[in-house]
């Protein structure tokens, strides 16, 4: 491999690195994933709900995998109302 494959691959790797790192902190920061994976899947396993097989998880209860799968296919943003015939809950 000559040295501008090597540039590039450096390059480019770097920025896909750094993209995933980026995407990490805002998704935290925006409260749709946990910042540690890791310590969040494991703690996943220690309730059983997952089951760690090689270098993944893997669900253990079906049914609660349809059930999750289910509402984020279906979830859909609540209207919203705020004319004279409608109260604050």
């Amino acid at each position: 491999m000559g040295l501008h494959g090597k540039v590039f691959g450096l390059i480019f790797g770097s920025l896909a690195c750094i993209q995933h790192y980026v995407l990490r902190i805002i998704l935290w920061r925006n409260g749709f994933a946990p910042l540690n994976y890791v310590r969040f899947l494991n703690c996943a396993v220690g309730r059983i709900f997952l089951r760690k097989v090689g270098g993944g998880y893997i669900f253990v209860h079906r049914l609660l995998l349809r059930w999750i799968r289910l509402l984020l296919l279906c979830k859909q943003p609540a209207p919203r109302h705020h004319g004279p015939d409608h109260e604050e809950l």
